[in-house]
């Protein structure tokens, strides 16, 4: 009966040990939501007494994304096919290989890079941009201009599971309503995840461009977003680094923020 006391007490306290211990643990993720919060809150205030207005809703909250490569594979005939139709015929151009289809010609390069002229246009745009999906990429629109002679440009961002890819951009050009030209980096091979270095909060990247900015003369009014992407270099191998993108009112409009840290996470 005694030892039966004992062993209640023991497992009363080691729950009042395990119940405190999961306070601690609220309270310190509690309190650390509520400094980002007002860390986030102050940052919007630095930006306005630099006469900077910030139009999203509210800054974000981390950056969620992990350092990836790309091993490229080159695009293939099949990939070709896809654009122009049934090849008629292909001819070797240095490193490159141009094929030719029944809707037009493309040339494909070992570094990822198509590019595709159609003669005859028979594509009109939701066509072409079906054309773009069974190839496998993944985009948005980004802008699209009409030049004095009727000539429309359509420019869309890649994207990676969701994620955009501010400089691989696909562009398309219609006359008439219907395909022209197409050109674009097919980001197709092997993909890794890497180590990389911590992550910084948007309010940490929003000082930097600050920074930045000063730094360099740049005036703006606006902060008209506010996102994370992906930051690509390289050729046949792509390093793809986790960005913070900083839209704003004046050329160049758009501006990337390292979104890591200068130490190593690990």
């Amino acid at each position: 009966m005694r030892w039966t006391k004992i062993k209640n007490i023991i497992i009363l306290l080691l729950v009042i040990v395990n119940l405190a211990l999961l306070g601690l643990v609220g309270f310190r993720s509690w309190l650390s939501v509520q400094n980002e919060r007002q860390a986030r809150e102050r940052m919007i205030t630095i930006l306005a007494n630099n006469n900077i207005e910030f139009l999203p809703q509210e800054v974000p909250d981390t950056l969620g994304l992990e350092p990836l490569r790309l091993i490229l594979e080159p695009p293939a005939q099949a990939q070709a096919e896809l654009l122009v139709g049934s090849i008629v015929s292909t001819e070797p151009l240095g490193a490159r290989t141009v094929c030719v289809g029944e809707l037009g010609e493309v040339t494909l390069s070992p570094t990822g890079e198509i590019e595709a002229v159609y003669p005859k246009p028979s594509l009109d745009e939701p066509a072409a941009l079906e054309r773009l999906t069974a190839l496998g990429v993944e985009f948005r629109e980004s802008s699209r201009t009409l030049s004095e002679d009727g000539t429309l440009t359509l420019t869309c961002i890649q994207l990676r599971q969701g994620v955009p890819l501010p400089e691989e951009t696909v562009t398309l050009t219609f006359q008439e309503g219907l395909l022209r030209s197409l050109s674009l980096r097919l980001l197709s091979g092997t993909w890794e995840t890497v180590p990389g270095r911590e992550s910084v909060t948007a309010s940490t990247a929003l000082l930097r461009f600050l920074e930045a900015m000063n730094r360099g003369g740049y005036v703006c009014t606006q902060v008209t977003d506010l996102y994370p992407c992906y930051s690509v270099t390289g050729t046949s191998t792509l390093t793809l680094t986790p960005t913070w993108y900083v839209e704003t009112d004046t050329r160049p409009w758009l501006f990337p923020v390292d979104g890591q840290s200068a130490t190593s996470a690990e």
